[in-house]
């Protein structure tokens, strides 16, 4: 059986693990609220994206499927993970290179104070008062399942009106 290894960037791994590692935020439904509103703020100040992934629109809040498998598979190590390509009878060992962008780490420094402080649950009403989230739900139970999108264009208009 082969090995490779491979070096990549992964904005949203990078970011993920910053805010593991420097601010201690380790509790998944936490995090995935804290990475919802860092991404409205970013796009709202900077007319940009903080990372491409998309949110969906799950009970608790907006997920990103991605790292809620990462955190459910692999656990809070956003530095590196494995997987294993069958086809190819070959394990794929992804190393995740640290962001280098200091104007992300630092909106990120400038703006965690004000979610990392607050309960989980606090978050999660926070995000289910979003607009985005609300339509992307449009027509579900409370607690009915979904991984329905939340649309990038919902977000842009809901950040053009929104007041951290």
């Amino acid at each position: 059986m082969k090995v490779t290894k491979i070096e990549k960037q992964d904005n949203l791994f990078s970011i993920t693990n910053y805010l593991i590692q420097k601010h201690k935020i380790t509790e998944p439904v936490k995090l995935q609220k804290i990475l919802y509103f860092l991404y409205l703020e970013y796009l709202k100040e900077n007319n940009n994206k903080l990372f491409e992934e998309e949110f969906e629109a799950w009970v608790y809040g907006p997920v990103l499927k991605r790292v809620y498998n990462h955190l459910k598979y692999v656990g809070l190590n956003f530095n590196e993970y494995e997987t294993f390509d069958s086809e190819k009878d070959e394990y794929v060992i992804t190393k995740i290179m640290p962001l280098t962008d200091e104007k992300i780490f630092n909106f990120i420094d400038s703006k965690i104070k004000k979610y990392k402080n607050k309960n989980t649950f606090d978050l999660v009403d926070e995000a289910h008062k979003t607009k985005p989230w609300i339509k992307a739900r449009k027509g579900l139970l409370s607690n009915q399942i979904s991984t329905e999108k939340i649309k990038f264009k919902d977000i842009e208009n809901f950040v053009k009106v929104w007041k951290p």
